[in-house]
């Protein structure tokens, strides 16, 4: 169960990055934290 949640949130973290561009303000308000900081050095790079 732990593993399907890791890969559930890699994947989160992928479309979210994929979708960036397009709705980052809806996605900052939905994401965790973890998500966000990640997010943020996704877009830095």
């Amino acid at each position: 169960m732990n593993r399907k949640k890791y890969i559930l949130s890699i994947l989160k973290t992928l479309f979210y990055s994929f979708l960036a561009p397009f709705s980052s303000l809806f996605l900052f308000r939905d994401t965790l934290s973890l998500d966000k900081v990640f997010f943020l050095n996704l877009l830095r790079k």
